[in-house]
Parts: C-alpha cells; structure tokens; sequence
C-alpha cells in the first residue's frame, strides 16, 4: 500500500464493487455535443460537507478529461504528475460503511486519440472522507505518464499518486 500520513490517504483495494448510475444519475453537459470537448461543469453540489486536505468543500467541478476538481481549472487533457504545482490543483483523478456518498461517473469516454469506450467513477464519502476510484472498463495506458491517478491539493504541493497497475476493470 502507498501511504501518505500527513492527510491520511492511502492507497488500498476497495471490496465495493462498480455501481452503475448511468441510468439513475443526473447527467451533466460535458464532452463532445455538449458545452465543449474539454470544458467542465463547476460547482456541482455533493449533498454533504466533504473534507478534502485541508478545506471542507460542499460542491465540486466535473472535468470531461477524467478529474474532479475544488479548484478552477476543468479544461486540461494532460495529465500531469501528481504532486505538481502546475493546474489543475486541488483535484481527485480516478483514471479513485454505509453513508451518503456523492459518484461521479464516466460513461464511455474515449482517450484522444483513440476509439475506445472507458467507464470510471470517483466516489466520495461523508463519513469519513474516503475516496474510492472505481473502473468497470478501461483502456490501459499506452505509455508511461498516458494515464495520472490521484489525489492533490490546492497548490500542488502534497498529493498521492497511485500507479496505473491498480486500475482494473470491474474493480
């Protein structure tokens, strides 16, 4: 497991299985026909204060490109390293007891420059803070840094990064 003590995330294998809310979810206007390829929804309520490193935050923006985001930045389709100071900070990237939780999904989602179809989520808990990255199909990288799974904060400075081999499909 990788560790991160000063915050308390760590990375671990999850037992909650893929939970489909492609039809019971609130679809929002992101990708390709919607507000642009890239552009993102900000603002999007969670339903519960949500600690994340060292704020509480009771919305967050979506991103198209497979991020979430406390912060402003919702346009980039880079992946960056995690931890950097380059934007987007502040984020929860997942290609991440019984509570109220707050998915975001990615239904079918190709990466540029490919055809494929890729379905993730990021599932955030109220309880206890928790964050779960949940992958039912998925495209593994073409090449080391394709693909940045993580967590960081507002100024890029501490974050965990969790490699690309713990990305399973149905996991």
């Amino acid at each position: 497991a990788s560790t991160c003590p000063e915050i308390g995330y760590f990375l671990t294998a999850t037992t909650s299985g893929f939970e489909d809310i492609s039809q019971s979810g609130t679809p929002l206007p992101i990708g390709p026909g919607a507000i642009g390829d890239d552009s993102g929804v900000p603002a999007v309520p969670i339903g519960f204060p949500f600690g994340f490193y060292d704020a509480v935050h009771n919305t967050v923006g979506v991103s198209p490109n497979g991020y979430l985001s406390f912060g402003p930045t919702l346009n980039d389709p880079r992946p960056d390293p995690i931890p950097s100071s380059p934007s987007p900070n502040d984020i929860i990237a997942p290609r991440w007891n019984n509570t109220r939780r707050f998915i975001v999904q990615w239904t079918g989602v190709p990466q540029f420059g490919l055809a494929d179809a890729n379905t993730f989520q990021a599932v955030l808990f109220e309880a206890d803070g928790a964050i779960e990255f949940r992958y039912l199909t998925v495209t593994p990288p073409r090449f080391k840094g394709d693909v940045v799974i993580g967590v960081e904060n507002a100024d890029g400075s501490r974050g965990t990064s969790v490699p690309t081999s713990q990305m399973l499909d149905g996991s």
